[in-house]
């Protein structure tokens, strides 16, 4: 029985794997060639004769001729008409323009087609979420802060008027640190004001050597244990500042015999460590405290300052929220913390000098103890105090307090707020009555918040 392709319906042997004529295999299921297709048979109505389909069967009709078939083919059916409506536009999700479902950008402000299963309104705003993050818990006021001590401070120094175009024999030296650990600050600051003695060679070396000395102990044995996590206490402290302004006094005596010179300097400098400062002081320059509330307070409590005179009686402390005795006069309030090494000072407290007299009286720039003088052994006098917060420490060489009188200090403390205009403000106060030496000023505010 003769074999027939089932594809061109040729006579085929029994044995051929594939087709002579079409090349079909004979094997298996046949897989269709999409680059070949037959010719279109008529419709079946027109084949219903049986000798019609008999033809068909015959082996011996030939088959049609094939076509070489085109790409066109591999082109999947249309989409449905339901499923085309539904794609024919995407809305831009910036500006909420319809465009056309090929188009990949908007045609109105250019931004990319975002091809996502989200709802619109959805997708909006996963948008807003991504590019304008909002807090969704509202910080309440004053969580998680905790109070503590910092130090703001300002200064500078000026030649004066008398010395205009000489060397400035004066030297300042702030240094001023804070650390937050668990949210809760702490403060660190040095300050050094040192007066070249004037009319000597070599007063700004002095102060200089006086300022190197003395900062670099107090780094090194305060500012670093402070650092590493250790207590600094008020009598480690002293000691510090006593010692280093002892080394300061021998090296420039050493540098005074090795140059041939006879220079020194005045120096008075402050330690604060929070709302703690260590005073100490050699010659007539000062540190004055300015005090808003002499009373104490829950928050930062201290005591009043003991002034200066043998004669004055101390304050009892208030008791805190109670009602204040306190005349409005002392509401502001300067006190001088260090004491003048100086011979009108002396003849003060021994009542043979008032107070308005040592400003112009003959003798009052002899010093009797310096940095740097012929004298083996100083004095280094010490001192310590608590601060309220708002309190601000004044330290400064004599150019200022001989051309401005404490009362017109206190004013200017009082009526300024900025700290660098306040320096200023002090300065030139001192040139416009007289500059008579150089001027040195700076101002340490300790702020509880």
């Amino acid at each position: 029985m003769a074999l027939i392709c089932p594809t061109c319906k040729g006579a085929v042997n029994e044995d051929d794997a594939y087709c002579a004529t079409c090349g079909q295999s004979l094997v298996g299921p046949r897989a269709p060639n999409l680059m070949l297709r037959e010719m279109p048979i008529a419709p079946s109505n027109q084949l219903e004769a049986p000798e019609q389909l008999a033809a068909l069967e015959s082996p011996d009709t030939p088959s049609e001729p094939l076509t070489l078939g085109s790409f066109a083919d591999l082109i999947p059916p249309p989409v449905a008409q339901e499923r085309v409506a539904m794609l024919e536009s995407w809305l831009c999700p910036q500006c909420k323009t319809e465009n056309r479902t090929a188009d990949e950008y908007c045609e109105s402000c250019g931004a990319l087609k975002v091809k996502t299963g989200l709802p619109e309104i959805e997708q909006a705003t996963l948008s807003e979420t991504l590019l304008y993050p909002q807090p969704t818990v509202k910080m309440l006021e004053g969580s998680g802060v905790r109070l503590g001590w910092r130090l703001h401070s300002a200064g500078n120094t000026n030649e004066g008027i008398a010395r205009r175009g000489n060397a400035d024999e004066d030297s300042i030296f702030m240094l001023e640190t804070r650390r937050m650990y668990e949210a809760h600050p702490e403060s660190f600051g040095f300050y050094m004001v040192a007066d070249g003695m004037g009319g000597q060679a070599a007063g700004e070396v002095a102060s200089k050597s006086a300022i190197q000395t003395v900062s670099s102990i107090v780094i090194s044995e305060l500012l670093f244990p402070w650092l590493d996590g250790q207590a600094v206490s008020k009598e480690k402290i002293s000691e510090v500042l006593h010692r280093s302004m002892i080394e300061a006094h021998l090296r420039i005596r050493q540098y005074n015999a090795t140059h041939n010179y006879d220079s020194g300097t005045t120096a008075t400098l402050c330690c604060v460590v929070d709302n703690l400062v260590v005073v100490a002081n050699v010659g007539d320059s000062r540190t004055y405290l300015w005090r808003l509330k002499p009373e104490t307070t829950a928050d930062a409590p201290t005591q009043r300052l003991s002034p200066i005179s043998a004669s004055a009686k101390t304050q009892k402390l208030a008791k805190p929220g109670s009602a204040s005795s306190t005349p409005a006069s002392e509401l502001m309030r300067l006190a001088r913390v260090s004491r003048d090494q100086s011979l009108v000072e002396d003849l003060v407290q021994q009542g043979l000098l008032t107070r308005d007299e040592v400003y112009t009286d003959p003798r009052r720039n002899v010093v009797l103890h310096a940095l740097g003088s012929p004298e083996e052994i100083i004095v280094v006098d010490t001192y310590d105090r608590t601060l309220y917060t708002g309190d601000k420490l004044l330290l400064c060489s004599d150019g200022l307090w001989e051309m401005v009188r404490d009362p017109a200090i206190e004013k200017i403390l009082g009526n300024e707020k900025d700290l660098p205009q306040t320096v200023e403000h002090l300065i030139q106060t001192a040139c416009q009555n007289g500059g008579q030496d150089n001027v040195s000023v700076i101002i340490v505010e300790a702020i509880y918040s």
